[in-house]
């Protein structure tokens, strides 16, 4: 009897796993923060994690470094509340949320 929950939530700890090693390697200052689950960057390692386990793209470290600054933006600021938050947390590329701004090379400046 195989429990597809338990599969799914190996697999989700795996990416986070990963996610998180990827993140401290470069901010190792979120280490501690990336614990605790009532902080903003818990919050955007958390949403990362669902992302990728949706299967539907592969992220480089830059992107996912990306997404974790941005998104750690979004929950420490209320993200939620803001008037224009479009595309916000959604699958569309970073570079097409509202107010961020990209190089040609999709770097978020």
């Amino acid at each position: 009897d195989n429990d597809n929950s338990t599969t799914a939530t190996t697999v989700d700890n795996g990416i986070q796993s990963e996610t998180k090693q990827i993140i401290v390697a470069t901010f190792p200052a979120s280490a501690v923060a990336l614990n605790d689950k009532s902080t903003p960057q818990y919050e955007a390692l958390a949403w990362i994690t669902e992302l990728q386990a949706s299967g539907n793209k592969s992220y480089k470290s830059a992107q996912l470094l990306q997404l974790y600054s941005l998104a750690s933006l979004f929950f420490s600021n209320s993200g939620t509340s803001w008037v224009r938050s479009n595309g916000w947390l959604s699958q569309d590329d970073e570079c097409n949320w509202y107010g961020v701004e990209c190089s040609p090379n999709g770097n978020a400046q």
